[in-house]
């Protein structure tokens, strides 16, 4: 059966000499994997038509007793070149690419994944990148999975955190916050978190747009606690290890200590 659909393209694998393995994010049949026949070859027609973090529109042949496709065509939608010379927006990308890779099983189709990889995308290709984008990538990635952490209310006794008196924390297991009053009945997977770092938190996840958290002044410690309590709960809840976003984390830090905008993240 003949496929045709347009995908960003996420991992590229070496097959032959001349050939690829190429693994897409795709709108309409979720992650697929195709075997570009040929692609290295000097006078390929595919040739400058693709490369990480490209959209395409692919033609392919569905081999349904196997998960390797046979690429016939693709035409580049996107380039984003951009991110040939922007290494921090590519670093993000990479990373944004690399949880898309991870959490898709082969051709399970899940509604929004590819629009939100796409349009993010296209964002860091226009814009900085910066700390506080790929945790609101993040919320928005687990509110599509079906794994939004529960900010709002207390996972325990469901009062709302902002009429709960003393400090909150955050149950990784439960998957939300408990109040001062219920945080005695957990004693495993805590993690402590403040008031504002709560009311930051919320309100990036209710945002669909990011610059509300690019417009969002971070102090050191709200940094710390956003930024581990969202890289606990993906690790905890979509058992993918820290390593990658740590890197790009890291490169992301870098530009700050070079004249970066170091309101966001110390």
């Amino acid at each position: 059966m003949i496929q045709r659909t347009d995908a960003v393209l996420l991992r590229v694998f070496p097959y032959s000499e001349s050939s690829q393995i190429l693994v897409w994010l795709s709108r309409d049949h979720g992650k697929i994997t195709t075997l570009a026949k040929g692609s290295q070859r000097p006078k390929s027609p595919m040739l400058g038509h693709f490369d990480l973090f490209y959209t395409c529109e692919i033609l392919y042949y569905e081999k349904e007793e196997r998960q390797l496709h046979i690429l016939k065509e693709c035409f580049a939608l996107k380039d984003r070149r951009s991110f040939r010379t922007d290494w921090r927006s590519c670093a993000v990308a990479s990373y944004l690419s690399h949880l898309l890779y991870r959490i898709n099983p082969a051709q399970a189709h899940q509604a929004g994944l590819f629009e939100s990889l796409d349009w993010s995308l296209d964002y860091l290709h226009e814009e900085k990148a910066f700390a506080p984008f790929l945790f609101w990538f993040e919320l928005k990635l687990l509110r599509i999975l079906g794994f939004a952490p529960q900010i709002q209310r207390c996972t325990s006794c469901h009062t709302s955190i902002a009429d709960a008196a003393g400090p909150a924390t955050f149950d990784l297991e439960h998957g939300g916050i408990c109040c001062s009053d219920c945080k005695t009945r957990h004693t495993r997977h805590i993690l402590p978190i403040q008031p504002a770092s709560v009311a930051i938190l919320s309100n990036w996840q209710r945002s669909k747009n990011p610059r509300i958290a690019m417009n969002t002044r971070l102090d050191a410690k709200q940094s710390h606690d956003i930024e581990t309590l969202l890289g606990r709960f993906i690790e905890y809840h979509l058992e993918i290890p820290q390593a990658n976003r740590d890197c790009a984390l890291n490169i992301v830090r870098h530009q700050f200590a070079n004249g970066g905008c170091g309101d966001f993240l110390n």
